[in-house]
């Protein structure tokens, strides 16, 4: 609705609240506002609709009757029976339950994480041990013997770059890549 007259003065007017000069006024309104005009009309209908003899005359139920009476005759003020206590149980069994779950996926999680860990600790040393044992075809003296060439090279340079301290790369699984050619 976008007129905001009703609203501040219609329910006024149909109760007799106004006085004549702000009736009057509303009653300008109302002849130059459609919305207005239907509101009060509305508002007029559901006033004779609802509050007509056949519906103020009718007599409530003899059930009704007796609940009010039970209700209002006793002088003890009355609580309606919430059930708090079984009502807290279950919130906090809900609790519970949800903080059970969550310390059980963080658990599951925490030991999948460490026995991947471990699994990959166990290949990493797998591998490093196929890296340091010879392969077969390689068994040679002459293999054994070149092997230890390089390592007593490196030991004997001293100014030498850090690539150059390590011994053969080659042998150690690392291959050298040149990123300024590419």
């Amino acid at each position: 609705m976008a007129c905001s007259i009703w609203e501040e003065m219609g329910l006024l007017y149909s109760s007799g609240e106004l006085n004549v000069q702000e009736r009057q006024t509303f009653l300008e309104h109302v002849r130059g506002c459609t919305e207005c005009t239907q509101e009060l009309d509305m508002y007029q209908r559901e006033r004779e609709h609802l509050f007509s003899i056949d519906v103020l005359g009718e007599m409530p139920s003899a059930a009704c009757d007796a609940e009010i009476l039970r209700v209002c005759s006793d002088g003890r003020k009355r609580m309606t029976s919430l059930n708090t206590l079984p009502l807290f149980f279950k919130k906090a069994a809900i609790s519970l339950t949800l903080l059970l779950i969550g310390f059980i996926g963080i658990s599951y999680i925490t030991i999948r994480m460490d026995s991947s860990n471990q699994q990959k600790t166990a290949a990493g040393i797998v591998k490093e041990v196929q890296k340091t044992s010879l392969p077969p075809t390689e068994t040679s003296e002459a293999a054994v013997t070149n092997r230890s060439d390089s390592i007593t090279d490196s030991a004997n340079q001293k100014n030498v770059n850090f690539a150059n301290t390590r011994g053969n790369l080659d042998l150690n699984g690392v291959y050298p890549v040149d990123l300024q050619n590419k």
